[in-house]
């Protein structure tokens, strides 16, 4: 299976990243679970309008965030994005706003210090709650190679 798929390929070409900068709207949908490698997050640094759909997962600031204020929200079957791209076109000023807004929110809490200081702070509050001492590799048995 995985030689037919291979031998398939993308059915288009899969563009970088890089690639988003020049669009003024965003559309952020979810696959199986949250869009993968913090898209959100890179997403708000550009700066442009995200149009973002309701979900079932999260990342670890979605809490953080404001619909209208961050991001337009769209309804979970994406019934509503037509509409909320028309309100976008009519109230371009307000809607670059909201993609202004996401931005500096993205460079105040979603550089690299900021997502290493909310794991650590994650591990620490799970190892506080852990009821037995850790143990190294040399306490479980190994030795080194």
């Amino acid at each position: 299976m995985e030689k037919e798929m291979r031998a398939r390929g993308p059915k288009r070409k899969i563009e970088p990243f890089a690639a988003n900068c020049g669009y003024r709207y965003l559309l952020h949908v979810d696959g199986n679970v949250a869009s993968s490698r913090l898209a959100l997050a890179s997403e708000m640094h550009l700066g442009a309008t995200i149009f973002k759909q309701d979900s079932f997962s999260s990342e670890h600031f979605y809490p953080l965030l404001r619909p209208w204020r961050h991001y337009v929200p769209v309804d979970r079957s994406l019934a509503d994005l037509d509409e909320k791209y028309r309100w976008a076109n009519a109230n371009a000023r307000e809607a670059e706003e909201i993609g202004r807004r996401a931005q500096a929110f993205a460079r105040e809490h979603l550089h690299t210090g900021s997502v290493a200081c909310y794991w650590w702070q994650l591990l620490s509050a799970l190892a506080d709650l852990q009821p037995f001492a850790p143990r190294t590799g040399a306490d479980l048995g190994f030795r080194p190679a």
